[in-house]
């Protein structure tokens, strides 16, 4: 990672709010909606569309859709050949004023069934678990999304920057120079 990035993700805290695996009803979708919560669908079949800026995507079999928190957004489907998807609607904190924005560059990428369904397979059944450990394995499998999508696209056009980056920045050095003498004109 560059500078920026190595401490981004240190503070992260993730929250599931809702998860399902479900076809959508034919009413499924919403017209210049924004949310204070992101959103990740996956699509296993049907015709639907997501327009975020102008750009307009229409999502295929396997793609893994992050919309952040705050993305203004439409989307819609083909009630003749619904859509059908596991999707999850959840509160990501960075620390500070850090969060994900939108870029037409980073909005999904394709992973295999395979790999993502048997996440979201636990993350549905620990959201409504009652064990002790349950809201661990959830936050496991929402993190372990997360970090496969962040590994499938250029996740630092994501990334924005937050009044605390110089503390960051000088946070960095320290760790990268520990072993070292560290002058006050060093950092």
């Amino acid at each position: 990672m560059n500078r920026i990035d190595y401490s981004y993700f240190e503070q992260i805290n993730v929250q599931s709010l809702m998860c399902n695996y479900n076809v959508c009803s034919c009413d499924w979708g919403e017209e210049n909606c924004c949310y204070g919560f992101c959103k990740l669908y996956y699509f296993i079949e049907g015709e639907s569309t997501i327009i975020i800026n102008e750009n307009v995507y229409h999502p295929q079999p396997e793609e893994l859709y992050l919309i952040p928190a705050l993305t203004s957004h439409t989307y819609y489907h083909n009630p003749e050949k619904p859509v059908i998807q596991y999707w999850c609607h959840f509160d990501l904190n960075l620390g500070g004023d850090r969060r994900l924005v939108f870029t037409k560059d980073t909005l999904k990428c394709r992973i295999p069934k395979e790999t993502v369904e048997p996440i979201f397979k636990n993350l549905i059944t620990r959201d409504t678990s009652k064990k002790t450990f349950g809201r661990f394995e959830e936050k496991i499998s929402l993190l372990s999304l997360l970090y496969i999508f962040l590994q499938n696209v250029d996740y630092t056009k994501l990334l924005t920057g937050d009044s605390n980056d110089f503390i960051s920045k000088i946070n960095h050095y320290i760790q990268e120079h520990i072993q070292e003498q560290i002058t006050l004109n060093d950092l």
